[in-house]
């Protein structure tokens, strides 16, 4: 029998937009304090409101319960009892070994509740000689659920999310009123709308939460909150920081500086853009401390690299364009395919083949070839270089940054993080090949990252590291074809600066 001063409740409710509406919930938790049998009791919502369940759960254990009773403030067992609160429970346990979780029942099939009920048709009863009926709320539709046949669909990165969270928090901030909703500009000047989950209103402290959307891409993070908190501040400018659950760098190599929040600098951007939108002339005379928390981020981090790559704590705020593109091989290589299609029919018999939007525009300041020639294949670059034979396509050129320049040179033609990872005894073996003093091989066999690696070379000045890479990457690119096509590759730096580059019969 568990000892009452080890267990802490949490009351687990939905949430409601309007004031006032959880004051119920409040009462019947005081009242549970009161009675000082229990460790700690709290509240935890699922939307709308804060705290969120895994603040709620924080508080308890915070107190010392080792034992944490999750009660679901719920009549019946709808879709959230059904799926997201046991989705919920293995969450709360991995951020917390060591304390056990219990998920409770609703209240349906209580034997009290049909008292409860019956009170209430004797309250009407007496009321109804008086009184008409007043009108009751329509239900809600059913979500609908989309058809397995549609096309799949693109999501949200969670720099973009972090974003509109953001500007939904100053928003309220600014105006004192809840938003239902937030529309921010993604980097290429889309407009693009989220709806608000959680919104907290002080009088000089705001925090708003966006759910994350990744579309159908199988991403960790899908279905996360996002939540940013905006202060004000006496020091001018737009501070943005790491809050809860969002990681902190560690290691060199991520761009980004030992010691920070891992927020990277579009999403930065980003969030600074949309704050500053929201604001402001209220921002002449003063600033805002911009803070980006993630509940479940801790432990929806366990299953990503992040641990690997030196960050620890929590997730990364990534994305380079606010949209997540659904990883399907046979939709992507289709586009590929069909990108290829559309060059040929144009008359090229050379193509540029990139791996993103950045090395893209970065090849397209070098290479005078026509538009359709440049093609983006993403993680495929084995497929790409066979449909480029079978289009009777006679050279390519392969544009890439250093990560994927590393694999290429590797002989690892499929890219994607899940096939093929950075090996960097192999980077160093390819230094020590290029005459690089040992000092230098020990530091590149250490490097976290490829761009770790990238800036360990680049000021010794043995540039011949990475014009060896990609003599490599060429080579065994024109091998995957059997030698039916000439191939020549670039590396850029991360400013579009060319680092190195080679051919393979050209």
């Amino acid at each position: 029998m568990l000892a009452d001063s080890e267990i802490g409740v949490v009351l687990l409710s939905h949430g409601s937009r309007h004031d006032n509406a959880n004051d119920g919930l409040y009462e019947v938790a005081q009242a549970l304090r009161d009675a000082n049998r229990y460790r700690a009791v709290e509240v935890g919502f699922l939307q709308r409101n804060f705290p969120t369940i895994e603040e709620a759960t924080k508080a308890c254990i915070g107190t010392g319960a080792r034992t944490v009773l999750l009660i679901p403030y719920f009549l019946h067992s709808g879709l959230h009892l059904q799926r997201d609160l046991p989705e919920t429970v293995p969450l709360l346990k991995a951020m917390h070994p060591g304390v056990r979780f219990t998920l409770g029942k609703p209240f349906a099939h209580h034997p009290k509740l049909l008292d409860i009920v019956r009170d209430r048709i004797e309250e009407c009863c007496l009321d109804v000689a008086d009184t008409e009926a007043d009108e009751g709320e329509t239900a809600a539709e059913p979500h609908e659920r989309p058809s397995p046949n549609r096309a799949l669909r693109s999501g949200y990165t969670t720099g973009a999310c972090a974003a509109a969270a953001a500007k939904a928090a100053a928003l309220v901030l600014h105006g004192g009123k809840r938003v239902m909703q937030v529309s921010i500009s993604l980097p290429d000047g889309q407009q693009v709308t989220f709806p608000v989950g959680r919104c907290q209103i002080e009088p000089d402290y705001a925090r708003c939460s966006v759910i994350k959307d990744a579309g159908d891409d199988p991403d960790v993070t899908h279905q996360a909150e996002i939540c940013a908190a905006v202060v004000w501040t006496t020091t001018p400018g737009l501070a943005v920081e790491g809050g809860e659950g969002v990681g902190k760098v560690t290691k060199p190599g991520l761009g980004l500086s030992v010691g920070s929040a891992a927020i990277n600098p579009v999403p930065r951007q980003m969030i600074q853009a949309a704050v500053a939108e929201a604001l402001g002339s209220d921002l002449a005379n003063r600033g805002v401390r911009i803070v980006i928390s993630v509940p479940a981020g801790e432990a929806l981090a366990r299953r990503t690299l992040n641990q690997r790559l030196g960050i620890v704590g929590g997730i990364s705020i990534l994305g380079t364009t606010g949209i997540v593109v659904p990883f399907s091989t046979a939709a992507y290589t289709a586009s590929i395919a069909q990108a290829l299609g559309v060059a040929t029919a144009a008359g090229c018999g050379e193509v540029v083949l990139t791996t993103g939007r950045r090395s893209e525009r970065f090849a397209q300041a070098i290479v005078a070839l026509p538009e359709e020639a440049f093609v983006q294949v993403g993680d495929f670059m084995d497929f790409a270089l066979e449909e480029c034979v079978r289009r009777g396509i006679t050279r390519a050129t392969v544009g890439v940054m250093v990560g994927k320049l590393a694999k290429l040179a590797a002989g690892q033609l499929q890219t994607h993080v899940s096939q093929s990872l950075v090996d960097q005894s192999f980077l160093a073996r390819v230094a020590a090949e290029c005459d690089a003093d040992p000092a230098l091989v020990k530091a590149i066999a250490a490097a976290n990252t490829s761009r770790q690696f990238a800036e360990i070379v680049a000021p010794s000045g043995l540039s011949t590291v990475f014009s060896r890479l990609c003599q490599l990457a060429a080579d065994n690119c024109r091998a995957h074809v059997a030698g039916k096509l000439a191939v020549a590759c670039v590396l850029f730096d991360f400013e579009g600066g060319v680092l190195g580059r080679a051919s393979a019969g050209v």
